[in-house]
């Protein structure tokens, strides 16, 4: 591409900060910059899993429609994007497998009868519970993506990010709300603030109602304690007075493997100039169904985790089966249980029990700073 095709093509990508509807036009331009057959720009919600698309093109409404019904779940290529760069690209192959694509659902029965075969795709947005990607597509009969075509993109990732992100926060009308809603979303999260002897000090709503089902947690002689006994003892030591380790503690609190429920104990810091004061500690009770995302980001790149092997971990934090996640993704028993097989080596576990109890263990009720 020539220069003045490409500053042409950086002026049309922000014309569309001013007017979301150039985008159509622009993802069209930049398909023919790039001998594309079809391109998306979109933004995925990974708690709910659905997904908004600023503009796609290549792709029939019959087609698009059969994807956000039946696909849009099975997508093989967001969780492998979690854990890239914000504006890298990446080359299908190096997000998944060509095996695991072609014997996946997605590819089976919606990317193959388009002629559909390779992807450039890059993630342009990450928040906690989003993410917004640019997706590039060549059929069967076109030559692959490579490195020319990665050094292209990269050109034009920091215009599509700005872009984005104006378009995004234009959306959602204002970053005040943002920030509103989230702050609302984490009041509603059981909080409880404990002495390091137990003792209840203080609990936001959300956690004395907690307290007052005497399910998960109770108050006994005035202290909280596990309401299951067998989770006592690791709740205990999860709130022993150590505060010269900041990181939170995980505890399981329930055995339902469809809904577990654990609690992050956070340190607080004692009160400036009062050695002396007693320690105090932060309890999070979340549902592992609303476990931030991005925090899987972060446990992927700790283990050096592959997508693939991410999304069967993930798959298991939420209480799926082997068949449950090969059914979900349209693969077989035997590639699950192979990605199991590496998890267990990658993170010095044995059973599947010990590997979601790891798991468990890092979800942390804030994001680690970047």
């Amino acid at each position: 591409m020539r220069d003045g095709q490409l500053s042409s093509l950086i002026g049309q990508i922000y014309e569309c900060a001013l007017d979301p509807s150039h985008w159509t036009r622009t993802l069209e331009l930049i398909c023919q910059s790039f001998e594309s057959a079809a391109a998306t720009l979109g933004v995925a919600d990974l708690l709910t899993g659905s997904e908004r698309q600023f503009a796609n093109v290549g792709v029939s409404p019959a087609f698009l429609h059969s994807y956000r019904e039946r696909f849009h779940a099975a997508d093989l290529f967001l969780h492998p994007l979690l854990l890239r760069e914000v504006g890298e690209p990446a080359l299908s192959s190096e997000l998944v497998s060509e095996a695991e694509i072609k014997e996946s659902l997605i590819y089976r029965e919606w990317a193959a009868p388009q002629g559909f075969r390779d992807t450039l795709m890059m993630t342009v947005m990450k928040e906690p519970s989003r993410i917004g990607y640019l997706g590039l597509t060549r059929r069967e009969e076109q030559r692959r993506y490579d490195e020319r075509d990665r050094e292209l993109m990269r050109l034009l990732s920091p215009h599509i990010r700005r872009v984005v992100k104006i378009a995004d926060l234009l959306n959602h009308r204002t970053l005040e709300r943002d920030r509103f809603v989230e702050v609302v979303d984490a009041l509603t999260t059981s909080v409880i603030v404990i002495a390091a002897d137990g003792r209840l000090l203080h609990a936001n709503q959300s956690g004395k109602d907690l307290l007052q089902r005497k399910v998960m947690l109770v108050v006994r002689a005035g202290c909280v304690e596990a309401a299951d006994s067998t989770h006592e003892q690791a709740f205990r030591k999860a709130r022993q007075p150590d505060l010269s380790d900041r990181a939170a503690r995980t505890v399981r609190l329930s055995r339902d493997a469809e809904r577990p429920v654990i609690a992050s104990i956070l340190p607080l810091a004692r009160v400036p100039g009062s050695q002396s004061a007693p320690a105090q500690f932060a309890i999070f009770v979340q549902e592992v169904g609303r476990y931030v995302p991005l925090a899987a980001e972060m446990l992927g790149q700790q283990h050096h985790l592959t997508g693939a092997e991410l999304r069967v971990l993930l798959g298991m934090m939420g209480g799926s089966s082997i068949r449950e996640i090969a059914e979900r993704y349209g693969i077989s028993e035997t590639t699950v249980k192979t990605h199991l097989r590496s998890l267990f080596v990658k993170t010095g576990t044995q059973r599947q029990a010990e590997l979601v109890e790891l798991a468990l263990s890092s979800v942390t009720p804030t994001l680690k700073p970047t």
